[in-house]
């Protein structure tokens, strides 16, 4: 069984479906990665859909970027806590991965504004996976206003 998920950009009907999809699981909307963020508001680089960085932040380019969680034997097929652990790994990677573009293209912010993320199965090996492609804004620090002063 394949589990996709996708958060489009289109409306808010897609957002509705993941929160409730989550709810499902028992995970609250934002709870995995309001756990991956640990750092304070004010040192926050990774922004999530509907979140925005600080207003003087200027657009860069749009990027993208795949990541995956570790590997667990048997399926993530109706086994919720395996599928649970799996997501907040897949975050914890994505997170690391968008950390480590940040540091190579020079950003100080990334918005992420769209994730597909589905299951992976290797039959021989007897292991899953989930794999997630993610689309994100690129931002760099603002120049301060000649203005203010």
């Amino acid at each position: 069984m394949v589990v996709i998920v996708v958060c489009g950009r289109s409306g808010t009907s897609d957002w509705r479906e993941r929160n409730e999809m989550k709810s499902e699981m028992g995970l609250r909307a934002t709870g995995i990665r309001a756990g991956i963020e640990s750092v304070g508001e004010e040192n926050k680089r990774i922004y999530w859909h509907n979140e925005l960085p600080p207003v003087d932040a200027e657009v860069v380019e749009e990027h993208s970027l795949e990541a995956s969680s570790r590997r667990v034997r048997g399926t993530l097929a109706h086994r919720d806590e395996l599928w649970t652990q799996s997501y907040e790994d897949l975050m914890a990677q994505t997170r690391v991965r968008l950390e480590q573009e940040l540091a190579r293209l020079g950003g100080r912010y990334a918005r992420v504004l769209d994730e597909h993320v589905d299951s992976r199965h290797d039959p021989v090996l007897g292991e899953a996976w989930l794999h997630g492609a993610f689309t994100y804004m690129l931002y760099r620090s603002g120049r301060p206003s000649a203005l203010a002063g």
